[in-house]
Order: C-alpha cells, then structure tokens, then sequence
C-alpha cells in the first residue's frame, strides 16, 4: 500500500501477521522502489539465522542475545582446550543465589531429524561428555568449577522424535538438558526488539528490523555497552 511517500509492509518476519512497520526513508531516497521490492529485499530472521555458520551464530546473534536476556556473564569457549563447550554462561540461582554454570553447544548443519541425530550421536556424544567435564571459572580461573545445565542450539527446527532421543541418550546420567531451535531465537529476538521499541516510544521511521550485519550492535545499546554510537547507525533499513 502507498501512501504518499510512506509504504507499509509487513514485518520481516512474516510469522508476526498484522503487524506493520513504516518503512518511509527507503521511498524517499528511492521513488521507483516499490512495495514488492522492500518486501523481497529482506529475508525473515530464521532465514538469516539459517545462512549463518556455527562461528558466526556463536558471535553475531547467541552471545549478544543471551546477554539481552540477562546472561551478564558469558563468554566464547571455542578453541584449544574448550572440551566441547561452544559457550559457557554463569548465572545467579534465584531463590539460593549460588552460581550455576550452563554449556552451550552449537549445531548449525540443517534441520535435526531423527535421521539426522543418529547419524552425528557418536561424535555429539562425545562433546557432551567433555562439556560435563569439571573446567576453571573463566571468571575466577583459580577455581574449579561444573556444570549444572547443557543447552544445544541450531537456528534449523529440531522435530519431536530427535528431542525425545536426544532427552532419552542425553539425560540418562545428566537430566538437566535444553535444546534451542530456530524458532525459539527468532522469538526472542522478536521479543527484545519489541520490548526496546515499546520502551523507547520511539518514531515509525525509527523502528529496528532485525539485520544480522548489526543485531550484535543493537543488543550492545539494550545493554549498555555501547553509550556514544549514533543510534542512526544501527537503526538501518537499508537494503542489500
């Protein structure tokens, strides 16, 4: 629909129906843009998410949107000496304020089928294993420390009978398993962009829409770790 100089479209994320966004400053820079091709030049975020390689998922979207959800403590562990750990996050118990530490392993091939699963349970087994290995507090290196939670993540769909097996091989001798697919991060991550939009009681043309190129930046400003970057600079709606 066009509207003198203002083209409403559809969230990015054709899952959030109903729900527009002004995209103006893309009509004004560009008069022979129209709607179809805003639309088509984005991608929703699972489609994102699902171009990215463990490496990147790890760095651009898990890390910064953990710590959007409150994981103020968590770090990279991929490396020499990770001993299957991808991520480790700490933490405060709720009720008993001790500290729990999570490890966190990243699958990011294709969707995680039964077939799938099976094929990859020798070597996922064994990641598991070494990621329940006591490790040194990455926060007080002097002190060991173990783990109290193991939490698998893929931006791909994980169907029921691979969950039920992986809850039956996994949880045999650790109960304490969480698995993240793709459509839980890009709930989050709709989540957060909401709430930010909502808080800020911000202009249309000023509305955030999910970029994997600056979601890390994005995050930092929800957080506060970055002060001084131009808010202009992350609120793009520019199109690749």
């Amino acid at each position: 629909m066009i509207n003198g100089s203002k083209v409403a479209v559809y969230w990015v994320d054709r899952e959030r129906k109903g729900t527009c966004v002004i995209i103006e400053h893309i009509i004004n820079k560009n008069p022979f843009v129209t709607c179809f091709n805003v639309i088509r030049g984005f991608m929703t975020i699972k489609e994102q998410l699902n171009n990215l390689n463990e490496p990147e998922l790890r760095e651009k979207v898990i890390i910064p949107l953990f710590r959007v959800l409150g994981c103020s403590f968590i770090k990279s562990n991929c490396g020499r000496g990770e001993k299957g750990k991808d991520i480790i996050y700490r933490i405060n118990h709720q009720i008993f304020k001790d500290e729990i530490f999570t490890a966190v392993i990243i699958n990011n091939q294709k969707d995680i089928n039964i077939r799938y699963i099976t094929a990859i349970d020798n070597r996922l087994n064994r990641q598991r294993i070494q990621a329940l290995e006591n490790f040194n507090d990455p926060w007080h290196l002097t002190k060991t420390v173990k783990i109290s939670e193991l939490v698998l993540v893929t931006s791909y769909a994980v169907t029921d009978d691979a969950e039920k097996h992986i809850f039956k091989h996994w949880g045999i001798n650790f109960p304490a398993i969480r698995i993240i697919s793709g459509d839980d991060l890009a709930n989050w991550i709709k989540d957060s962009i909401e709430k930010w939009d909502k808080g800020k009681n911000i202009k249309d043309q000023d509305y955030y829409i999910f970029n994997i190129n600056n979601f890390r930046s994005f995050c930092e400003i929800i957080t506060g770790d970055i002060i001084n970057e131009s808010i202009d600079n992350i609120l793009t709606l520019s199109i690749t």
